[in-house]
């Protein structure tokens, strides 16, 4: 966000989201070791470091959907104790921009699909990893989920059994590994 001379107040979206859409309520703990204002404002002139960490974020709403509480999906959210360090690094305009790759390292494969009660997730990771994965129906409701569980490096079979509830509808698969990386598939029951 800036303010411009007249008072004018442009936002502009960072390329970069929270892992897992968090954000929200979360708490922006400042580093006050560096110079700053009364009002918490850093003096950015006066460090000359290259690279330091401002603050931190604590906290927050963890949610598996975009604008819960707009589409009253609030039951598909929880608190979140997670603290991330914040860092700024200064890149003067002549040197070479660090460009943030936004690929996902981690792809699944579902079947069968369309399905009735049992399906399997297949993936491969090339580390340990924790992962996880959670369903949700066509109204954002989380209809299953667990918790991480460590997997080693290699090929993996997830089987999954969901009961029938009704004679046909689109679910979503999302898995999640590390924390950080979401893989979503969209299913249909028959």
């Amino acid at each position: 966000m800036t303010r411009d001379s007249l008072g004018n107040l442009t936002e502009y979206q960072m390329p970069i989201e929270m892992p897992a859409l968090k954000g929200s309520s979360a708490e922006f703990i400042p580093n006050l070791n560096l110079p700053h204002y009364s009002n918490k404002v850093f003096k950015l002139n006066e460090i000359t470091l290259d690279s330091f960490r401002i603050g931190y974020i604590y906290g927050g709403i963890l949610s598996p959907s975009l604008n819960p509480f707009t589409y009253n999906q609030t039951n598909t959210t929880s608190a979140d104790n997670t603290i991330y360090e914040v860092w700024l690094t200064t890149n003067p305009v002549s040197i070479t921009e660090y460009e943030i790759d936004g690929n996902n390292p981690y792809q699944i494969e579902v079947f069968p699909n369309p399905f009735e009660n049992d399906l399997i997730v297949k993936f491969n990771i090339k580390r340990s990893a924790k992962i996880s994965y959670f369903i949700t129906n066509n109204l954002g409701q989380i209809i299953q989920k667990t918790d991480n569980k460590t997997y080693p490096d290699g090929n993996h079979e997830l089987k999954i059994n969901l009961y029938k509830r009704t004679s046909r509808e689109i679910l979503n698969l999302t898995v999640v590994f590390d924390n950080k990386y979401y893989v979503t598939k969209k299913l249909i029951r028959e």
